[in-house]
């Protein structure tokens, strides 16, 4: 077994790690949206999507930035091994949907970007 299939190995068993942060955070997206209903009226969020990236996809992240497949690169340099996206009808409960998962003491917030107040040059308008 050469170094690439040991790593490989490793990253299969910490996976379940990422599992449940992911099952993690889609309860508290449910939370969040459930609370928004209640006090607003009506349901903010009108779609999730959720994905953990595959092995493949962690392992071609990391060559393409020049960093070798090492499980201490893939915790140090792989950010976005879970991601989330939700979908909102109003540009205003985006906002006000930021605003309480920053509040949140369960999900901690490493970097935003805001694409909404300052889109890309091509249109591209989103909040990460």
């Amino acid at each position: 077994m050469n170094l690439i299939d040991e790593e490989l190995i490793k990253l299969d068993n910490i996976m379940i790690k990422y599992i449940s942060a992911l099952k993690v955070l889609e309860t508290q997206i449910e939370i969040i949206n459930d609370d928004f209903k209640y006090i607003k009226k009506y349901n903010p969020i009108e779609h999730i999507k959720t994905r953990i990236k595959s092995a493949d996809s962690i392992i071609n992240k990391l060559y393409k930035d020049n960093r070798s497949f090492t499980l201490e690169n893939v915790e140090k340099y792989v950010n976005d091994i879970v991601g989330v996206r939700i979908i909102c009808a109003l540009e205003s409960d985006v906002f006000d949907l930021i605003e309480i998962i920053r509040k949140s003491k369960i999900i901690k917030i490493i970097n935003e970007k805001d694409f909404i107040n300052n889109p890309k040059s091509t249109g591209y308008r989103s909040y990460h």
